[in-house]
């Protein structure tokens, strides 16, 4: 995990580092708002177009990376425009995981002297980018039904086991041991994982 302008500083010899098979192709870029006003306002230090860089750099080298972001709503100066701004985001970054946070003012900081919005906005507003990442994560995993993958098996789930592919893509089976590899072939997208067979078609 690193912001933005972390990342921008250390994005050559970063991305280098990440071409070795051994380590998962995720990446975690908390951009927090999609509007340049709130984050000069957060002071946050970046522009938008700055953080939205991030990814398309992490695209251009890994175009099947998971990538996870954090954003926070409701905070003070967010403005309608800029909540939409921030929606905006979220739909062109394609990320498959996103953290949403409501905002809430802490003693001793700039924003906890600032008017604060109404609660019932802050949730309406958290409830409409949680619907969207959702909805986003479940199309980007559309995309992958219909292909192979070797995955490493890391944990029994609720239905099966749960393993990772080399982006951390999580795709469960049925039947696994942890700590083995699979080849299996996912055949059906669900919000945050992907369900897999054997390879050969064969079910476990």
């Amino acid at each position: 995990m690193l912001n933005p302008q972390h990342f921008l500083r250390l994005e050559e010899k970063l991305l280098k580092a990440f071409e070795n098979e051994k380590i998962y192709k995720f990446f975690h870029i908390p951009v927090q708002s999609g509007s340049d006003s709130v984050l000069k306002d957060m002071k946050r230090g970046y522009t938008i177009q700055e953080a939205a860089s991030c990814f398309e750099k992490i695209n251009g080298k890994f175009p099947n990376a998971v990538l996870a972001t954090d954003i926070i709503v409701g905070y003070p100066t967010e403005s309608k425009e800029d909540f939409e701004e921030t929606l905006g985001f979220l739909r062109k970054a394609e990320c498959d995981m996103v953290n949403i946070s409501k905002f809430s003012s802490r003693p001793k900081t700039p924003a906890f002297k600032l008017k604060q919005l109404e609660n019932d906005e802050v949730k309406k507003r958290s409830e409409m980018a949680s619907a969207l990442a959702r909805s986003v994560s479940l199309g980007k995993n559309k995309k992958f039904v219909g292909q192979n993958a070797r995955i490493l098996i890391t944990e029994k789930a609720k239905t099966g086991f749960s393993g990772r592919t080399q982006e951390y893509r999580q795709v469960v089976v049925s039947k696994a041991r942890i700590g083995g590899v699979l080849d299996v072939k996912m055949h059906k997208a669900r919000i945050g994982c992907l369900l897999g067979r054997k390879a050969s078609g064969k079910a476990f």
